[in-house]
Order: C-alpha cells, then structure tokens, then sequence
C-alpha cells in the first residue's frame, strides 16, 4: 500500500514527468473526470513510473491512479530486478492501483492494490509467479451492524476480540497442497 505520495503527485517531483490529457471526458462513480496518463521526462529518473490517473472534473480532486516502475525504475525499488539478490527469482512487473471513493465532500481511500509479477527459475525451468496484496474498505460496520454512510469517517479500525484459532494446516505459510509420497514418486 502507497504509504506516501507518489513521486508523480509530488509538488516537488512533478517537473520529472510528462503528463498527456485525453481529449474525451469520462465517467467514474457518476462524475465527469478526465483521463490523464504520465511518464518520466529522463528513462535515469530513479524509481520512475509510467502510468494514468482519474480526476473529477469539477473538483479536480484525484479520483484512481495506477502506475507501473519502468524497467530502470523496477531495478530501483527492488535492487536489481530479483527477490533479494537471488538470481533464481527475477520480478518482471510491479504494479499499483488505488481508488478513492467520495464522502462529506472530499476522497478517502477505498482500494488499494499491489501486484508483483515475477519468474522463479527451479531445475532450468521457469515459473511465472503472480503476489496481488489487496486493501478494501467496504461500507459494513461491525460495530453495531449497521453499514457506514457517505458521510460517516471512520475514527477507528480496531477489530473485535475473540473468535476461533484458525486452522494452521490451511492458512500456514504455504499456498499449495502436500504432496503424497505416490507423487513424489511421479515427481521423481
């Protein structure tokens, strides 16, 4: 999850992209918006993006954006383009998506996503590999059962206590199935 503002929303950075309109307006959320899309000015720009972003005609208030690092930039943010040094394992795309949703006249976060594409190299065969991490702000209040109005702000995300121990067995550290001694064998 973006835990600042990106390099490309930044009154600081903003001269390092270009940023092209398109001609035609919209609609997001039942808003007129306009469709802008960005890329860095210098391929060397350290950690650049190329992507596109939403925003509300009449507020001018940023509605999604979505980017992707750039080959040079990918190479930034990850050290090279690998899982921690290892050349076995080579991120081939890292994307970020984020939608704002409208309430008492402004945009809060509603979705976040992050998705890491990569290849794992195991006994001279390549593995395509897909990490999609995603954060969602639904309208349910657990509180007293009643769903979030538009014009609600959330003052705490606190969850409830209690419940059951989740079975370790299915959500472990793992996201495949054991496999039997007979496909082992098959394996082999």
């Amino acid at each position: 999850m973006e835990t600042k503002t990106p390099d490309f929303l930044d009154k600081l950075t903003l001269k390092n992209y270009k940023y092209q309109i398109e001609s035609e307006v919209s609609e997001y959320d039942g808003m007129p918006v306009f469709n802008i899309s960005f890329s860095p000015i210098d391929k060397k720009l350290k950690g650049a993006k190329i992507g596109k972003m939403q925003i509300d005609t009449l507020t001018m208030g940023i509605l999604n954006y979505e980017f992707e690092f750039t080959p040079e930039g990918l190479k930034d943010v990850m050290g090279g383009s690998s899982f921690g040094g290892s050349k076995d394992a080579k991120v081939k795309n890292f994307k970020v998506i984020q939608y704002y949703h409208a309430a008492l006249s402004n945009y809060y976060l509603h979705e976040s996503v992050l998705i890491i594409e990569a290849v794992i190299k195991q006994d001279k065969v390549e593995i395509p590999a897909k990490l999609t991490l995603n954060f969602f702000s639904t309208e349910a209040n657990s509180r007293m059962g009643l769903s979030i109005k538009d014009s609600e702000i959330l003052e705490n995300t606190t969850f409830p206590t209690g419940g059951k121990k989740y079975d370790d067995n299915f959500w472990g550290n793992f996201n495949f199935i054991k496999p039997t001694n007979d496909l082992r064998q098959i394996v082999k």
